[in-house]
């Protein structure tokens, strides 16, 4: 098992849809195998202590969406945030979770398993077929993402609990190419 609880970032407002680089994660590279699969969305608000959220369930006691409604003065901690939400989605009979016999803070509330965040960044891929100037423009993009503040440090995840993952951008329709096989 990958680990109890997967979790990842959308940008995504519809909380119907996951995005293609998250399926990609989730199906494609490595496929993660968890208990529980958290989709967050992270909503910042013109009100400075905003602090509230919504659960959707996608599939019960197993996929969950989660908006979360902060305000523009509140510190992000969303992996602190998240542990509350499933605290109470716990007492509400929501989520079904049982502690493993050997868990060391058995005694905190806290307590409700490990936690992965899988970050996707993206990265142009080599079968993209732009132009010049686009293909300048998408890595120019991209850079940019590279070069500001890591999705870590913004949503503050301890960076001991998260994965980087690199999801290929592919733009256009590949040229088919005929190869030779020389014998």
């Amino acid at each position: 098992m990958y680990s109890t609880h997967t979790i990842y970032l959308t940008q995504s407002n519809d909380r119907k849809y996951v995005e293609n680089k998250i399926l990609y994660s989730i199906f494609n590279k490595c496929p993660k195998r968890s208990r529980y699969y958290w989709f967050i969305h992270v909503k910042v608000t013109d009100e400075p202590h905003t602090m509230d959220y919504r659960v959707y369930t996608i599939e019960p006691n197993k996929i969950f969406s989660i908006e979360f409604n902060l305000g523009f003065r509140v510190s992000q901690k969303i992996n602190v945030f998240l542990r509350d939400v499933i605290q109470d989605l716990i007492l509400t009979g929501e989520l079904k979770f049982n502690p493993k016999d050997y868990m060391i803070n058995t005694g905190t509330d806290k307590n409700v398993g490990d936690f992965k965040f899988v970050i996707l960044e993206e990265t142009l891929s080599n079968e993209s077929n732009l132009s010049r100037w686009d293909n300048f423009a998408m890595s120019l993009k991209v850079f940019i993402k590279k070069i500001t503040v890591s999705p870590q440090k913004w949503f503050g995840i301890d960076t001991s609990i998260v994965e980087v993952e690199k999801v290929p951008i592919t733009i256009g329709i590949r040229q088919k190419v005929k190869l030779t096989r020389i014998v």
